[in-house]
C-alpha cells in the first residue's frame, strides 16, 4: 500500500532516497556559488580592482560618511539629554 501511495517500499527508502536528493542539490548549490564567486572576481578584476579593493573602498567609505553622522547624532542626543537635565534642574529648583 505504502509503495502505491508514494512510490517507496518503505519509509526508510524515502529517506535514504531524500537524502541522496539533498546531497545532491547542497553539491549543486556549492557549484552555482563557486561560479558565481568566480564570475565576480572576474568581473571585478576586468573592472580595474578586486574584491577586496571594492571591499576596503566601501569601509573608507562608510569611515567617510556615516561615522561621522553617527558621531553627529550621539552628540546630538548628548546635548539634548544635557538640556534635559538643566530643565528638570530648573524646575526642581523653582518648585
Amino acid at each position: 500500500m505504502l509503495g502505491m501511495a508514494t512510490g517507496y517500499d518503505s519509509v526508510v527508502a524515502f529517506e535514504d532516497d531524500l537524502l541522496d536528493h539533498s546531497i545532491d542539490t547542497l553539491g549543486q548549490m556549492d557549484e552555482a556559488y563557486e561560479h558565481w564567486s568566480e564570475q565576480i572576481h572576474f568581473s571585478m578584476e576586468e573592472a580595474g580592482t578586486s574584491v577586496e579593493d571594492f571591499a576596503e573602498d566601501m569601509m573608507e567609505q562608510v569611515d567617510h560618511t556615516i561615522v561621522p553622522k553617527a558621531e553627529e547624532a550621539r552628540d546630538s542626543v548628548e546635548d539634548l539629554g544635557e538640556t534635559v537635565v538643566d530643565i528638570m534642574g530648573e524646575m526642581v529648583d523653582a518648585a
